[in-house]
């Protein structure tokens, strides 16, 4: 989708267009090779229990960098995963937890790169009840799934574009004074299937 209010180009007779210009395709690149390698999310501080600290890896499968401006994405956990397919979930609990995120992201991933970005809010919709944790996550220092799905806005170059976006299966780490998350920049994580749910 172009940005509604015509900032899509400077070109003056390009703006009307662009603004109303919607389209979907799948992106190639994106196939094989998902932007959001991976998230950890830490416990939220007493004095503000819906606000959840994240970092996320994301990679850029393209040939010239891209910058995430903003992103209005529901984050859903795995309910059940796929006994025969690990790292799968096979279905995503039906209500939306939170959304990433009500922060001005501009973080800017080089091409073919991967990039760790600054610690943004998860805005939750509810409070985070132990129940809800162990329903997600197997110990804190765990691992889960999630469903990211919604809009971002990016940028690449001149070009600035607002594109739906929904990523399955993101493994997320529970990290915690007590059970840190595994060397958060390399993998192997505790794997996913490890849950018991």
């Amino acid at each position: 989708r172009g940005p509604a209010d015509g900032s899509g180009s400077n070109i003056p007779f390009l703006k009307p267009a662009l603004s109303a210009l919607k389209s979907a395709t799948i992106i190639p690149s994106l196939v094989n090779n998902r932007l959001l390698q991976r998230a950890k999310l830490k416990l939220p501080a007493p004095w503000a229990l819906l606000n959840l600290p994240s970092i996320l890896i994301v990679q850029n499968p393209f040939g010239s960098a891209i910058t995430l401006k903003t992103s209005n994405c529901a984050i859903s956990p795995c309910q059940k995963l796929q006994a025969k397919k690990p790292g799968t979930c096979e279905t995503y609990y039906p209500s939306p937890i939170g959304n990433y995120t009500p922060d001005d992201v501009s973080e800017t991933i080089p091409a073919h790169a991967v990039a760790t970005f600054k610690s943004h809010t998860v805005k939750l919709y509810k409070l985070l009840t132990p129940e809800m944790l162990k329903s997600m996550f197997s110990v804190a220092g765990g691992s889960a799934l999630i469903r990211l799905q919604g809009s971002m806005t990016i940028s690449a170059g001149d070009f600035h574009v607002t594109v739906d976006y929904k990523e399955d299966d993101v493994p997320v780490c529970l990290d915690s004074a007590l059970a840190p998350c595994k060397d958060f920049a390399s993998e192997p994580w505790p794997r996913a299937e490890e849950i018991v749910i």
